[in-house]
């Protein structure tokens, strides 16, 4: 077994991943695994857990925390709870040279050690429930089980079918061929089948059978397999096109961006789309969870729910969060009047009107000379502010002189920026400001939309 595990380390190329080990104590060669070395200069940290066999129900529970412990540890090594210290035995310098787990690891590999059928079953369902695989991640099973028996795990457990498992079955004999390689691959020329990879010859040298390799990528190729895959009706991601077919019959074919990125990609390894039925949001998402569809195309936001329920490897797309809204209207052409100053000056103005009016009449109350009227008074403010002549005699008193000069210079320069800025309202038009940032959203009180179809 150290020779196998040794030669299957090395072809691997396993190099600055991390190791989990993962034993059943009770295994005759529990304590044979213990006296494996492996050079701190090859690992990026290693992990050792051992699970005690009691029965299912304390396999189960105890397969638990240990299968969290693993996830959380290969990916937090180097800031180790108290919890992942505890649960990693270290045996210095027999199998573990450091317990320095890499931050946020790339690579891992978790090798697990065990000859009973029950404890690879509650492994293999405890490591699913708990996403301790994903791709990256290498499973490599070491047992003494038959053939017969790993064949009856490998069909019948997602983590030894689909992902990147293998399996090191040791012989009772040490000659030639001592040990053998088992991989499932779910899809091929004849369907889904156990093949063996490799075999540990005498010399500790693996021949490989064929084109075989170590971790085979099981989905270059899916040799025109048809693949599940659920979807939502959002335009224009998804559409639902239908057409008249052949006897008056309708046909219904699908297209948009999502449908035709999955369908080249199908394309390219070797698969055809089969839409399941659309009954739903629900139905979606329970059909990725019991995994009867295997393909969603969706743009989904990566938010903290969501890392409860998904692990995201890649982007296959960005796509940023943007709103749109229709272009803002200029206003109607008889605004231009009053649109050239802005409501605060056209109060200032009024107001300085109504207080010259007042001034002008008081002045001329208190006069000797004969005095023009209020209606005269009123035609010379109003008259200079729009450039009118100013009708009438000149007043004779020189405060009022004063006052009356002070207004038509006032006027003068008031009524040329109008004039100014009516020109360039009427020559240029004057587009609203427009909402550029969320805030200005929420302040505009603008309504929501929802596209696409609703239950």
């Amino acid at each position: 077994m150290k020779e196998a595990l040794d030669v299957v380390l090395a072809e691997a190329s396993v190099s600055h991943c991390s190791l989990t080990f993962i034993m059943d104590k009770t295994s005759s060669y529990f304590h044979e695994a213990l006296r494996i070395h492996v050079p701190a200069t090859k690992t990026g940290g290693d992990m050792v857990l051992d699970v005690a066999v009691a029965g299912s129900v304390g396999v189960n529970g105890t397969m638990t925390q240990v299968v969290a412990q693993a996830r959380k540890c290969n990916h937090f090594g180097d800031e180790a709870t108290p919890d992942c210290r505890k649960l990693a035995r270290v045996f210095p310098p027999l199998l573990v040279h450091t317990q320095q787990m890499r931050l946020m690891s790339w690579c891992a590999l978790v090798v697990v050690f065990s000859d009973y059928p029950t404890f690879l079953s509650v492994f293999a369902e405890m490591a699913d429930e708990g996403r301790l695989m994903v791709w990256e991640t290498k499973l490599l099973v070491i047992t003494r089980l038959p053939l017969s028996s790993l064949e009856d795990l490998m069909q019948n457990y997602w983590t030894f079918s689909m992902m990147n498992t293998m399996f090191l079955k040791l012989n009772a004999s040490s000659g030639e061929n001592h040990c053998q390689i088992y991989a499932h691959m779910p899809y091929g020329p004849t369907g889904s089948h156990v093949a063996q990879l490799a075999s540990l010859k005498s010399g500790h040298a693996l021949g490989y059978l064929s084109d075989k390799t170590l971790f085979p990528e099981k989905y270059n190729n899916f040799h025109g397999m048809k693949v599940n895959l659920t979807w939502i009706p959002l335009t224009p991601g998804w559409m639902v096109i239908k057409r008249p077919g052949p006897n008056g019959t309708e046909v219904t074919t699908f297209g948009g961006r999502e449908y035709w990125i999955m369908e080249n990609i199908g394309s390219i390894l070797n698969f055809s789309l089969n839409p399941l039925p659309y009954t739903g949001w629900d139905p979606v998402m329970k059909r990725l969870r019991t995994r009867e569809a295997f393909l969603w195309p969706v743009t989904l936001p990566i938010l903290p729910h969501m890392l409860e329920l998904y692990d995201f490897g890649f982007f296959l797309e960005r796509s940023t969060l943007a709103f749109t809204m229709a272009k803002p209207s200029t206003k109607s052409s008889w605004e231009s009047l009053y649109r050239p100053l802005r409501i605060e000056v056209w109060g200032l103005i009024a107001v300085a009107v109504v207080v010259v009016y007042i001034v002008l009449m008081v002045m001329n109350a208190y006069g000797k000379d004969e005095v023009p009227g209020a209606w005269l008074v009123m035609k010379q403010v109003l008259g200079t502010l729009l450039d009118e002549a100013i009708p009438g005699e000149l007043p004779l008193r020189s405060t009022t002189r004063v006052v009356l000069t002070t207004w038509l210079i006032f006027s003068f320069v008031v009524g040329t920026v109008y004039r100014s800025n009516l020109t360039a309202c009427l020559t240029i038009p004057l587009y609203p400001s427009r909402i550029e940032t969320f805030s200005g959203l929420v302040d505009a009180n603008t309504k929501q939309g929802v596209f696409g179809d609703e239950d």
